[in-house]
């Protein structure tokens, strides 16, 4: 994977409003697409992603009601992708950091 230290075998996998995908040395995003991973763990990385941040109320800056439990589930959602990551991409070292975005308004 390309990224700013040249070629990174070490990936962070954390959702956020970008691609999920980071090279964890030099925290540059990687495009999802450039993954050799199959096409249906892309898209279901993708649809994962998109469902960033659905526990919160962007524009009333606070949380929605069950929003700890949504988040939760975001997370063991990303839990089995990452799994499903580190089994296609068996040459890699694949980091998994789950969102603390509701623990912000605690």
């Amino acid at each position: 994977m390309e990224c700013s230290c040249q070629r990174t075998t070490h990936i962070l996998f954390e959702a956020d409003f970008a691609d999920p995908v980071w090279c964890a040395d030099c925290k540059w995003n990687l495009d999802l697409d450039d993954l050799p991973v199959s096409e249906t763990l892309k898209r279901n990385i993708e649809s994962w992603a998109e469902g960033y941040g659905g526990w919160q109320d962007w524009e009333g800056e606070k949380l929605i009601s069950d929003a700890v439990k949504i988040e939760e589930d975001f997370n063991n959602a990303g839990r089995l992708l990452f799994v499903l990551l580190q089994q296609e991409l068996p040459g890699f070292t694949i980091s998994y950091k789950p969102s603390r975005l509701s623990s912000m308004y605690k």
